[in-house]
């Protein structure tokens, strides 16, 4: 509706009650509903003209074709579309996420394995997938402190070795022996270590069985004669 015909329904609400004209005749197109004698009244502006139900307040515009339209209620206005009252709470900051390790395990490629380790240093053992690892201290006066660790516990807690010496550890049920084979305490360049591990009770790997070469054999002369005959002269 606009601001005009606003205004001049608000002019009609205040004059309620003075009753200066009643209609007389229903209004062609859309027909306001039927209600009590004095209860419509119409306002003139013009080539349009409003009518009133002043028991409602609603209000129908006619231009000057003739049609009528229903404006509705001016005192009342739309709800306006209300905001959502809940805020959206600002997202949480990702937790960085957790790598599980897994489980340590432990399928030697051989029935013994050697590992070269240099002091100060950590090597996995082989078959473990880097879950079983060997870390020795610094080699001095012909020892070395030596462990054996996993990522969440200590198979071999640190202990003081000399060449020769051995150690034993149990994963998944099964024994094994870590042996300090060597160890090089020289005065130039990194001192080092060599160490085996072996599964204890592990049967031995089967031999590989070669093919027999065949012996060559002499042939046998055949029935009835010796290598040392000659041949008989020719019969005459």
């Amino acid at each position: 509706m606009g601001k005009g015909v606003f205004g001049v329904a608000i002019a009609i609400l205040a004059i309620i009650g003075a009753g200066q004209w009643l209609i007389a005749q229903e209004p062609s197109g859309k027909v306001p509903p039927a209600g009590k004698v004095g209860r419509y009244q119409i306002v003139s502006t013009g080539p349009t003209a409003l009518l009133l139900d002043t028991a409602t307040g609603r209000v129908w515009s006619r231009n000057f074709q003739g049609e009528w339209r229903d404006e509705g209620n001016p005192t009342t206005s739309p709800p306006r579309p209300t905001e959502p009252t809940t805020r959206k709470s600002p997202p949480r900051p990702t937790e960085p996420e957790v790598k599980r390790t897994p489980p340590p395990s432990l399928k030697l490629p051989e029935r013994s394995v050697e590992i070269t380790i240099t002091q100060r240093e950590t090597r996995p053992v082989p078959g473990s997938e880097g879950t079983v690892r060997i870390k020795i201290g610094d080699v001095t006066n012909g020892q070395v402190f030596l462990e054996v660790l996993t990522d969440n516990q200590t198979l071999v807690p640190r202990k003081s070795l000399r060449q020769g010496d051995a150690v034993e550890f149990s994963l998944d049920g099964k024994k094994y022996l870590v042996r300090l084979a060597e160890l090089h305490d020289i005065l130039i360049g990194e001192d080092w270590a060599k160490v085996t591990v072996e599964e204890v009770g592990a049967p031995d790997a089967p031999k590989k069985k070669g093919k027999k070469k065949r012996e060559l054999k002499e042939p046998k002369d055949p029935p009835g004669k010796s290598a040392t005959e000659t041949p008989d002269p020719i019969k005459k």
